[in-house]
């Protein structure tokens, strides 16, 4: 239900104008509708390491969409997608796996009160520095 200030603002537009809907807007319409944004959240989900020139390119083909980058970008960053570089992930040496492995399972076990030796000991060489012989 409809407040009576909402209808009676209507029938005072119908009166004035002849129409129900709202009058057009001022300012510069937007560039891309909702059907751009979609197809541009579907490409990118289906590959996110698409550049945006390589994607706005993408829409010109499929959709016939002239949009820039910048726009691309912009769009993008307002759906929450943020351009970020992965961390490097080094190699580890098949040796070193087996080493680290060997490792893991020789500590595993150990009590508590091991690990609180090893802590304070970190501490005290960190306080002084490694002992020189």
């Amino acid at each position: 239900m409809r407040s009576r200030s909402t209808i009676q603002s209507l029938i005072d537009r119908y009166s004035e104008t002849g129409r129900f809907y709202s009058k057009p807007r001022r300012g510069r319409p937007r560039k891309v509708n909702l059907r751009t944004v979609n197809s541009i959240l579907k490409k990118i989900k289906g590959n996110p390491r698409l550049s945006t020139s390589k994607l706005a390119a993408e829409l010109q083909h499929s959709l016939g969409v002239n949009i820039s980058e910048s726009t691309v970008r912009n769009v993008l960053r307002k759906e929450g997608y943020h351009g970020r570089t992965a961390r490097r992930k080094y190699w580890i040496s098949n040796i070193n796996k087996v080493n680290r492995l060997e490792f893991a399972k020789k500590y595993q076990n150990k009590p508590q009160e091991f690990w609180n030796q090893v802590r304070r000991l970190s501490a005290i060489i960190d306080a002084k520095g490694l002992p020189t012989n």
